[in-house]
C-alpha cells in the first residue's frame, strides 16, 4: 500500500511528499534510494513511477508489525461498513470545482472539464471530469497530513472555490488563524480538538474559535463519531470545510452542516 510522505533515515524531520520526488530528477531520487522512511515505523521506503496504464507515482514501505500505516494509512478502520478514514472530497457536497490541476515547475493547467483520457506520446494522461461527479483523488485525511507537515503549496493544486482560483494553500486555515477577514468565508480548517458539548466542538488552545453542529446533521453527527472522541480525547487533530461565522459574543464558529465535511484522528 502507498503512503503519504517519507522521511529521511539520518534525520526524521526532512519530509518528502511524492510530487516534491515527481520533480527530481533520476540522480537526485536515485542518491535517496535506501535512505528514506515510514515517517510512523521507520521502515524501509521507496518511489514507485507512475506507470503507462494511469497509475500515479508513489511511495510504498516495508512497514514493521504493528505499523498504523501498514494499511494503506494510519487508523484505516470500517464502522459500520463505512470506511472513516477515507472521507472523499467530493465535488458535489463540498461545492468545489476539482478542475484545475496545475504543474507549478512548468505553468501547465489543465482543465479536466474538457479532458477525461487524453493520450499523449505513449503516456496515458488521466484527469477525472467533475461533471460526472466523481470523486477528487484528495482526501480530508491527506490534505490534513499535508499541513500538518506543512507540504500543502508542495501539492501544486489549484482549484475554483466561490468564484475564484486559489492554490490549495491559500485555503487551509490553522484554526489559531482565523481572524474577521475569513468571516463569511468557506474554507478548510485545521487543528487540536479538546472537547465535544452539545452542537459544540471546542478546540485546543484557541478559546475563540469553536465549531457549531447545525440542528439538521446533529443526530446523525453522534451516531457517527461520538464513541470514537473518547479513543483519541487527549491527542487529535481534526480537519473541517465550512463556513466562519461571528457570534454575538464575538466567538468565531465554523459551520458543520455535513457529516462528510469533518474529520478527525490520533495525532
Amino acid at each position: 500500500m502507498s503512503i503519504e510522505y517519507v522521511v529521511l533515515k539520518n534525520n526524521f524531520k526532512i519530509e518528502f511528499i511524492i510530487n516534491e520526488f515527481n520533480r527530481m530528477s533520476e540522480t537526485e531520487r536515485e542518491s535517496y534510494k535506501g535512505n528514506i522512511c515510514c515517517p510512523k515505523c521507520k521502515g524501509d521506503a521507496g518511489y514507485r513511477k507512475a506507470s503507462t496504464d494511469g497509475k500515479m507515482a508513489c511511495f510504498f514501505a516495508k512497514h514493521i508489525d504493528g505499523c498504523t500505516w501498514s494499511t494503506s494509512n494510519e487508523g484505516d478502520k470500517k464502522e459500520d461498513g463505512e470506511d472513516t478514514n477515507k472521507v472523499e472530497v467530493d465535488t458535489s457536497s463540498f461545492g468545489i470545482r476539482w478542475n484545475y490541476k496545475a504543474n507549478k515547475s512548468t505553468g501547465i493547467v489543465v482543465d479536466s472539464e474538457s479532458i477525461s483520457n487524453k493520450e499523449t506520446k505513449g503516456k496515458l494522461n488521466h484527469v477525472k471530469d467533475p461533471s460526472k461527479k466523481t470523486q477528487a483523488k484528495l482526501t480530508l485525511n491527506k490534505i490534513l497530513t499535508y499541513a500538518e507537515i506543512g507540504k500543502l503549496v508542495e501539492i501544486e493544486i489549484e482549484m475554483s472555490i466561490g468564484g475564484k482560483v486559489k492554490d490549495l494553500s491559500e485555503i487551509v486555515y490553522h484554526v489559531s488563524d482565523i481572524k474577521d477577514s475569513l468571516v463569511g468565508e468557506k474554507a478548510f480548517f485545521w487543528g487540536e480538538m479538546k472537547y465535544y458539548e452539545g452542537s459544540f466542538i471546542n478546540l485546543r488552545n484557541v478559546n475563540d474559535v469553536s465549531i457549531l453542529i447545525v440542528d439538521s446533521i446533529r443526530k446523525s453527527f453522534e451516531e457517527r463519531y461520538k464513541d470514537k472522541f473518547f479513543e483519541v480525547q487527549k491527542s487529535n487533530l481534526m480537519i473541517i470545510f465550512g463556513k466562519v461565522i461571528k457570534s454575538k459574543n464575538e466567538k468565531y464558529l465554523i459551520i458543520l452542516d455535513d457529516n462528510n465535511k469533518f474529520y478527525f484522528r490520533s495525532k
